[in-house]
């Protein structure tokens, strides 16, 4: 009886694989993955095929690359802890939802952020960005009055973007608008990757709102929606994408309302000029 069951067994994952049907390579990014192990993560994905490979970029994302139909399927339906996107797809943002940078974090369980925000409904998504910070995606508006009005031991802020037409206060006129460039990073070291590829990495600190890429000069600068997400970039300063180091730091606004990187410091302390490269 033992043996029957073996061999119905094997017939019935000999007959799903039959159905399978072999796709183009879809890339899906995975995040939220901080505190997770790797046989945590490999539990989760048990059921994808065997041409399913995960790369764990950095402790709380990686990437899912498959060629299975099937995969693309239980990816694209996957709700739970793990963050699960199809990388270069479009995302739908619900206008009614309002998000909230949670910090203070460091040494805290998931399981204890759970039970801290226990009084969230179902609809109430929480993203572990790093270590010390995370985010919550609220809906529900008796969600958002919950988490505006809580007194705890978690930093809880509204994440708002700032408005791109805003000047800098001291007058400054031409350039890139003020909150475009506070929200930016600067990065080297992406090699052969492609913007996309750029683009799906830094998606686990937040919503990129763009990147311009100088391939002639081997750099390039990344935006995000706020200045919560642009400090969750930061933090990818060495992580690895597609074998290359990379070298992320944040931008800092001048005096002209443009931007410049933090190589050196920035702008000179002492005489609120620039710096002493001239530049």
């Amino acid at each position: 009886k033992e043996e029957a069951k073996e061999e119905e067994v094997k017939e019935e994952k000999t007959e799903k694989k039959s159905e399978d049907t072999v796709i183009p390579e879809k890339k899906f990014f995975v995040g939220n993955l901080a505190n997770k192990s790797d046989d945590e993560i490999a539990k989760v994905f048990e059921p994808l095929s065997d041409s399913a490979t995960f790369d764990r970029v950095k402790d709380q994302f990686g990437f899912i690359k498959t060629t299975s139909a099937k995969d693309v399927e239980f990816l694209s339906n996957y709700k739970g802890e793990i963050r699960v996107e199809e990388s270069g797809k479009k995302k739908t943002i619900d206008p009614n939802m309002k998000k909230f940078f949670v910090g203070n974090l460091m040494g805290i369980q998931d399981e204890e952020i759970g039970k801290e925000f226990e009084g969230l409904g179902d609809s109430a998504i929480f993203e572990r960005a790093h270590d010390n910070f995370g985010f919550l995606k609220l809906t529900d508006p008796k969600d958002i009055e919950w988490i505006q009005k809580y007194r705890g031991p978690f930093k809880v802020d509204e994440s708002r973007p700032k408005e791109r037409n805003n000047r800098d206060s001291r007058g400054g006129g031409g350039g890139s608008g003020g909150g475009e460039v506070e929200n930016s990073v600067f990065i080297k070291g992406y090699g052969e990757n492609s913007d996309q590829d750029i683009t799906d990495h830094f998606s686990s600190a937040g919503t990129v709102t763009g990147a311009s890429i100088v391939r002639s000069r081997g750099f390039g600068f990344v935006r995000f929606g706020s200045q919560e997400e642009t400090l969750a970039a930061i933090e990818l300063n060495g992580s690895n994408l597609n074998g290359e180091s990379l070298f992320v730091r944040q931008v800092f606004k001048d005096s002209a309302g443009g931007g410049r990187d933090q190589r050196g410091g920035g702008r000179d302390q002492r005489g609120g000029g620039r710096d002493q490269r001239g530049g």
